[in-house]
């Protein structure tokens, strides 16, 4: 652990009562009080959490004493019933005061998730297809080691936990209510099953994996407000990430949240500009992935063929929800991929013909095996060929539609990259199949004016921005294809009216909240094709091409401006805008 991330180093007097960490405590080792992690967490051979108590002021002993006391007054006016509710944690959950049990995650993040996913703008990964499943009650509890942040309040008025020397062990409270309002990774997080784990000790064999945690947590500084300067964190939990997914993979323990933190850590690395590490880092879940199968679950009903490449290491599913989400990961995995490989232009780790594993519907259909039976079994290849139907919008989930606007756009750019390099013969037959997929994708997703007919469960604004980043995915992916084609006659026109439809959609996006890069690699992308169609433009001796000019000028600027406004402003996004900019100068 670097020392530059800690507030001590060393305590050459003995500390004081209570300011060693809890899990020193526990384990009865002398603790120096480094923060955030103390050096004998930090030596430990397995990894481990490292908490201390909130500071306390000194007015806080006998205001708890008589608070105690007037409760011992009420309870015996009232008779013997214990009135636990009174107590401030509720019916179900008994009192978690007790310092020997650090490992044990906040119970009340459940509730406060639940509170997160009714945003205005609802990612499609993450809410697909399950808002019949309804929210979890209010809770009664107050917010566990006294924090007094509001659940629905991003800037946590009440609790100054970031001004505080050491973090409270309620930071990650914190953190977990950041991670969802600003990300938009494929990350699969509204589940019963995901907010139940969330209530159980780290140690529990059912519990969510350390490396999840620590990867949500890494990803939330980075879209932390700039006033709690959790930047300086970001060493701690990218080793504390490292570190547990070390751990998961030496004890084969979890490998579903292990490539699930492998996909996350990925997206941080790339927001971070450290593209090759983020490159690394999902080439190799992506291997992993394939060594578990999940790229052969050709089925979406338990214990029918198909079925088989969801065993191997990971074991036989336990139910239709447990195949549900391995088919969810492996497409999360894929998804990172290919972004990934589109932003350093180096070969996906998987191959369109390898992959068996159908398209994700919502996780909610998977508790009804026979209805899910009735879907078609399509998958990557199905995009591609003729009269599958596959590139229908109609019957799919969220989280498909969004994949298939991305494997559209890989296509695309893969044929670019090898018609630059290399032509072979039937480079035109690739040229004919992957054009008629993407005019049929677009001729597919409805028009943003009739966005509040298309998906009925969704408010018309969330949905107009779906629909807005479907069109200028699949824009720019035919604006990619028309830009090489020799025919200038036909391929500039079809190449404009491509950049035309980007441009138009910019105002759904921008006014979408949008703080991700979903759309930056599109918009990127096709000023590039801009930035070549104006280069061929000038270089011509058309005086007629003046209007022409002129408003693919106009475009490519709107476009620039767009990346400007994203926030934050990561490395990753700096550099592609640098990219462009620095053509559009020359």
């Amino acid at each position: 652990m670097s020392s530059d991330v800690r507030t001590t180093s060393h305590h050459p007097k003995p500390l004081k009562r209570g300011e060693s960490c809890l899990t020193c405590r526990k384990r009865k080792l002398r603790c120096d009080a480094a923060r955030p992690v103390c050096g004998a967490c930090s030596r430990s051979r397995q990894p481990i959490e490292c908490f201390y108590e909130a500071p306390r002021a000194r007015s806080d002993a006998p205001r708890s004493r008589i608070s105690e006391l007037e409760r011992v007054v009420e309870t015996t006016g009232a008779g013997s019933s214990r009135r636990v509710d009174q107590a401030g944690y509720g019916t179900a959950s008994p009192p978690r005061n007790d310092p020997a049990q650090p490992d044990d995650p906040p119970h009340h993040i459940s509730d406060m998730l639940a509170d997160v996913y009714s945003s205005p703008f609802e990612t499609a990964s993450m809410t697909d297809g399950l808002s019949s499943i309804g929210e979890i009650p209010p809770s009664t509890d107050i917010p566990p080691y006294g924090c007094t942040a509001s659940n629905i309040n991003e800037d946590f008025p009440d609790c100054k936990w970031w001004e505080q020397q050491e973090f409270p062990p309620c930071f990650k409270h914190h953190l977990l209510q950041i991670f969802p309002r600003r990300l938009e990774c494929s990350f699969i997080l509204r589940l019963p099953r995901f907010q139940s784990r969330l209530r159980l000790p780290y140690s529990h064999p059912n519990a969510h994996h350390p490396a999840l945690f620590n990867a949500l947590f890494l990803l939330a500084c980075i879209f932390s407000p700039p006033r709690l300067f959790l930047a300086d964190q970001e060493p701690t939990f990218l080793t504390l990430t490292r570190q547990h997914l070390k751990s998961a993979l030496d004890h084969t323990d979890r490998l579903i949240d292990f490539m699930i933190a492998s996909c996350l850590l990925s997206w941080y690395l790339l927001a971070r500009g450290r593209l090759m590490e983020s490159k690394q880092t999902i080439l190799s879940a992506a291997r992993f992935a394939v060594g578990c199968g999940l790229h052969k679950i050709s089925t979406r009903v338990r214990g029918t063929e198909g079925e088989d490449g969801a065993s191997g290491l990971l074991g036989a599913t336990t139910d239709g929800i447990d195949l549900g989400e391995r088919t969810y990961v492996f497409w999360m995995v894929f998804s990172t991929d290919r972004f990934i490989s589109m932003v350093t232009q180096t070969p996906s780790a998987f191959s369109d013909g390898e992959i068996e594993t159908v398209w994700p519907v919502p996780l909610l259909y998977y508790l009804t095996q026979e209805a899910v039976s009735y879907l078609p079994r399509t998958t990557v290849t199905s995009l591609f060929a003729r009269d599958s139907g596959a590139t229908s919008v109609h019957l799919d989930s969220i989280f498909a539609m969004t994949l298939k606007s991305t494997t559209l756009l890989h296509r695309a750019t893969r044929f670019v990259l090898d018609f630059q390099s290399d032509q072979p013969s039937d480079i035109w037959d690739e040229f004919d199949i992957i054009e008629t997929a993407v005019a049929s994708f677009i001729d597919s997703v409805p028009a943003l004016e009739n966005a509040s007919d298309f998906i009925k469960q969704r408010s018309p604004e969330s949905t107009k921005l779906l629909l807005a980043y479907l069109k200028t995915q699949a824009h720019t992916a035919s604006a990619v294809l028309w830009n090489v084609t020799p025919d200038r006659d036909t391929s500039h026109g079809k190449c404009l009216s491509a950049c035309r439809q980007v441009t138009e959609v910019i105002h759904e996006l921008r006014e979408g909240n949008l703080t991700w890069m979903v759309p930056i690699l599109a918009w990127t992308t096709t000023v590039k094709v801009l930035n070549d169609e104006i280069a061929k433009l000038r270089a011509g001796s058309d005086a007629n091409t003046a209007p022409a000019l002129e408003e693919m000028e106009g475009h490519r600027l709107a476009l620039i401006q767009a990346i400007r406004g994203l926030t934050p402003k990561v490395e990753f996004i700096n550099i592609l805008l640098n990219q462009i900019e620095t053509a559009v100068d020359d």
